[in-house]
């Protein structure tokens, strides 16, 4: 393979690894959001906006 080539193919699979983390950090930040909204406010004890799902039981 030429060098002119490697660096073709190097420079795809950086481009194809960005958009790898992209995803992953969109996704992060969806599902940092949704913690939020379950998080319980310190200050009032009130309720959390998202009811948390119920644990099932080991058996």
């Amino acid at each position: 393979m030429t060098t002119e080539r490697k660096i073709r193919s190097s420079f795809r699979n950086v481009k194809r690894d960005i958009a790898s983390l992209r995803e992953q950090v969109s996704r992060l930040m969806e599902q940092q959001e949704e913690i939020a909204k379950a998080v319980f406010c310190e200050e009032c004890e009130c309720e959390p906006v998202v009811k948390r799902s119920s644990k099932k039981k080991r058996r």
